[in-house]
């Protein structure tokens, strides 16, 4: 009963001879600049990434069939998230572009007669070319 294979709870020797799982071991490859760099030991036909501790550098280094290396710096800065964009302040502002448009255009004069309301002059544009505007 206990040895049967059917149910792999009741085997014993199944656990007696599996091993607990071993995750693998990871680091970051460190240098110190340069000299670290081509001090740095690597097979032929291989790469990796180093990371400079003296600079915010890393490196890619390669090497071909021969085992002749070549590395190459990358600059690094800290990840900065950009700030949510406010679409009532591109509003705002886009208005007072097209109010300082719409004064050019009419030779700067400020009084009301010939001075286009900005909302009006997005319904003139909005309108088909072959109508005319409403007033």
């Amino acid at each position: 009963m206990y040895n049967n294979p059917y149910n792999p709870y009741l085997n014993n020797s199944l656990y007696s001879s599996q091993n607990p799982m071993q995750y693998p071991h990871y680091e970051v490859i460190q240098v110190n600049g340069k000299p670290g760099v081509d001090e740095f030991k690597m097979a032929p036909n291989s790469s990796t990434i180093l990371v400079d501790q003296t600079k915010n550098l890393v490196w890619f280094v390669s090497t071909d069939g021969a085992g002749y290396k070549s590395a190459t710096p990358f600059m690094i800065t800290p990840y900065v998230e950009e700030p949510p964009v406010d679409i009532g302040v591109l509003s705002k502002r886009l208005d007072k572009i097209e109010e300082m448009l719409l004064s050019m255009q009419n030779g700067g004069q400020a009084n009301d007669e010939s001075n286009i309301n900005v909302d009006s002059a997005r319904k003139q544009q909005k309108q088909p070319r072959n109508q005319q505007p409403t007033k």
